[in-house]
């Protein structure tokens, strides 16, 4: 997978989703990286929440069953907030559910034919590794997303125009590596009634 797809992955859809500016579009000076700027970008694969049975987690119509994903751990409010305002924004007659501030969303995908899940991920420069938090549902405990970055400005990509970007190289969920060597770009979380949470990547086979 071409990893500099995650500078357009979906931001076609979600600049009509989101008000919100990503640092990379601020001037800077030729070759140099701002420190301390958090930023976000797009995540370059997709997630299911489903049980052992390979049934859907998520329910459209209950927001307590949306994943929410935050840049610091989440108290119990912060997350009935991100769940409390949704959008619905449909797109070549695709409905879009968008709300925490515009950063996560979920719509029906008609090839699995499960709901699909995607977010923003988060980073500070200049680290290289980011952690944030995904909470399946509200009062859960959090799983971990790590994702690994790579910095690039004009000199390097002359498409940035004086600004700087980032391409995600590593993105980790609970340890598990999820986008490198993943061809569909596909992330199952699968969440049995008992027992541990389990990562499949590609397919749920």
């Amino acid at each position: 997978m071409n990893k500099t797809v995650v500078r357009t992955l979906l931001f076609l859809i979600l600049a009509a989703f989101s008000t919100a500016a990503c640092n990379w579009f601020d001037p800077i000076e030729d070759g140099k990286i701002p420190q301390g700027v958090i930023f976000y970008t797009g995540c370059p694969v997709v997630f299911y929440f489903v049980n052992e049975d390979g049934e859907d987690l998520v329910n459209i119509e209950r927001p307590a069953t949306y994943p929410a994903v935050f840049r610091v751990p989440a108290g119990e409010d912060d997350q009935d907030r991100a769940r409390q305002t949704i959008q619905t924004i449909r797109r070549s007659q695709v409905d879009y559910y968008v709300y925490n501030e515009g950063s996560n969303w979920l719509w029906k995908d008609s090839d699995e034919q499960r709901i699909a899940f995607q977010t923003y991920l988060w980073g500070k420069t200049v680290n290289t590794d980011a952690k944030i938090y995904v909470y399946g549902s509200q009062n859960a405990a959090a799983d971990s997303l790590q994702i690994k970055y790579k910095y690039t400005t004009a000199a390097e990509n002359p498409d940035l125009e004086g600004t700087w970007g980032v391409d995600v190289l590593s993105i980790k969920y609970n340890e598990v590596e999820v986008f490198e060597n993943n061809e569909t770009g596909k992330v199952f979380i699968v969440k049995p009634s008992q027992g541990e949470t389990s990562v499949k990547v590609g397919s749920l086979d």
